[in-house]
């Protein structure tokens, strides 16, 4: 099994690309290369609501060019390899505000089958497995509105 995966890391080495640009640079495991990582205006914030079922809600990056022109790739262009560094990005503000010993579940908000059907994912379920899986709690998924 391990010469499987040593063959597949060497015909496809994700492991060492940047996701955002596709440049094959040295990396660390989150998938952003040094270049990017620049153009990602990274805010790891939170805004108190006090709303009876809504406590708070975080923020991680702010949404400038770069991460706009990434986003309507994920969702429209068929990258759905983003989920990976958007994850990332996702898991970084999660551990920078301590919320993984508070999360208990996550769960993602479902497209239209339609739009699944021509997109071919569901860029909220990828990121939501990812984190999921990341994080080593439940992921649900929100069946009706």
């Amino acid at each position: 099994m391990e010469f499987v995966k040593s063959i597949k890391e060497f015909l496809f080495p994700q492991k060492y690309i940047c996701l955002f640009c596709k440049d094959n640079i040295a990396i660390d495991n989150d998938y952003i290369c040094a270049s990017c990582r620049g153009l990602v205006e990274f805010a790891n914030r939170e805004i108190d609501l006090n709303l009876p079922n809504l406590e708070k809600v975080y923020y991680s990056v702010l949404y400038n060019r770069f991460i706009r022109e990434k986003i309507h790739s994920f969702k429209f262009e068929g990258k759905s390899y983003l989920y990976k560094p958007f994850g990332e990005i996702l898991l970084s503000t999660i551990m920078d505000k301590g919320l993984d010993k508070r999360i208990d579940a996550i769960i993602y908000v479902p497209i239209h089958r339609r739009k699944e059907a021509f997109r071919g994912y569901n860029q909220s379920q990828l990121l939501g497995e990812y984190v999921s899986k990341e994080l080593n709690i439940p992921n649900f998924k929100k069946t009706s509105f």
